[in-house]
C-alpha cells in the first residue's frame, strides 16, 4: 500500500537517505539533502515534498507545485489552463525501482492532487528528458499526453529540431487534464 506523508523534521533523515541509481543522478538534478532543508524552513504554500511509503518503508519522494499560469505561458495559449499543478520532481529510491511502486504513487499523488489542495487547476504537469525512455512510458501509462513543447533541459532555452547532438538534454513536457481524470 503506497501512501504519501508530507516531509517533516520527524521523517527527513529516512527521506534524506533516498537516493537513485548512478546513472540516474544527473537526470534527477536534485541537491536533495539542500532541498528538503529549504522546504523545512520555508513558509511556502504552494509547493509540497512528500515522502512516499510502502508500508512502512520511505521508498521516494516528490515534490508538488501548484502555479497560476500567466498570459504566454503554453499551456495557458495551447489549451487554456489557468492554473496547474506540477510534479517537480519524483523520485523512487533505486532499490524499489522495477517494482511497480513509480505507478503506484503517481496515481496516489494524481488521486492527492484532485482534492485541490492548494487551489482549483485545470491540469496536472510533468516534464521529463526524452531520452529517459522509463519516464514517458510511466506517465503515459497513467494517462499524460505530451504536450508539443520541448526545450534544452541545461538552457531552457526552446530546443531546435534540427540539432542532433546532444539530444538527451531535450526535456518535454506532459499534461492530464484533471476534467478527464
Amino acid at each position: 500500500m503506497i501512501k504519501l506523508e508530507r516531509v517533516t523534521n520527524e521523517n527527513y533523515d529516512e527521506v534524506s537517505q533516498l537516493s537513485v541509481h548512478e546513472n540516474q543522478v544527473e537526470e534527477l538534478d536534485w541537491d536533495l539533502t539542500a532541498e528538503l532543508k529549504n522546504y523545512l524552513n520555508s513558509d511556502e504554500e504552494d509547493e509540497i515534498i512528500f515522502a512516499i511509503y510502502h508500508e512502512k518503508t520511505t521508498i521516494g519522494l516528490v515534490e508538488i507545485g501548484y502555479y497560476e499560469n500567466d498570459q504566454d505561458s503554453y499551456n495557458r495559449k495551447k489549451y487554456g489552463d489557468l492554473a496547474s499543478y506540477e510534479v517537480n520532481r519524483m523520485m523512487i529510491d533505486g532499490a524499489y525501482q522495477g517494482k511497480g511502486f513509480g505507478k503506484q504513487a503517481l496515481l496516489a499523488i494524481i488521486d492527492y492532487i484532485k482534492t485541490f489542495p492548494c487551489g482549483i487547476a485545470d491540469a496536472i504537469t510533468v516534464t521529463y528528458f526524452l531520452s529517459n525512455k522509463v519516464a514517458k512510458s510511466l506517465y503515459q501509462s497513467v494517462g499524460f499526453e505530451e504536450t508539443g513543447e520541448k526545450w534544452d533541459g541545461d538552457t531552457l532555452e526552446p530546443w531546435d529540431n534540427t540539432r542532433t547532438d546532444e539530444f538527451e538534454m531535450a526535456e518535454l513536457g506532459a499534461r492530464l487534464a484533471l476534467t478527464e481524470c
